[in-house]
């Protein structure tokens, strides 16, 4: 417990040759976590992703008349809603909602309003939406199903070495400042 208390007090200032005031403990803790927890997200961006494209070139949901919602795909979690509302994403330039025509961005700007991401991609609602893989985006849907199955295991095996990383940090970062001190000198 005195190492990562001591750790976390970590300063840059206290070493006569860098006296820059800066927590590093603190820096280098919160930057791991940081990239575990961003690792984790992109996983999971990813695993929806194909999740999504996978379910609806399974049910045969490649035109607008084959369209199904969310919850006949077994798909409406918090990730999908999210990837599927996201504008300008790969994953909108291949699964489309059903019956909305997206307006360009000129006609939006025609209407003389500041323009935000909502007023060209427009809202969702998720209870009732429909989607399916547009016929020009049916070979970069193939593409992306076949890239390989994704699974969450990637992001815990990064996930555990930041945290290994974190660890080694707490019992070596003192002793490494030391060491640049000691060049600096």
């Amino acid at each position: 417990m005195d190492y990562i208390k001591e750790f976390l007090n970590l300063n840059l200032k206290d070493y006569p040759n860098i006296q820059i005031d800066l927590p590093i403990g603190f820096i280098v803790c919160f930057l791991l976590i940081g990239l575990a927890v961003s690792a984790v997200f992109i996983n999971i961006y990813k695993v929806t992703n194909t999740k999504i494209i996978r379910r609806l070139l399974r049910r045969g949901a490649v035109s607008e008349n084959g369209a199904l919602t969310l919850s006949s795909l077994n798909i409406n979690t918090f990730f999908v809603r999210r990837a599927l509302s996201a504008s300008g994403g790969k994953l909108t330039s291949i699964v489309k909602e059903a019956g909305k025509s997206v307006p360009t961005y000129e006609e939006v700007a025609q209407k003389g309003k500041k323009i935000k991401a909502s007023d060209i991609s427009g809202k969702i609602d998720f209870s009732s939406a429909r989607f399916y893989i547009d016929e020009n985006s049916y070979e970069a849907a193939k593409e992306e199903s076949d890239k390989g199955s994704y699974s969450y295991l990637p992001s815990i095996i990064i996930s555990l070495i930041y945290a290994l990383l974190l660890v080694l940090s707490v019992f070596l970062l003192k002793d490494l400042i030391s060491l640049i001190n000691g060049f600096l000198a």
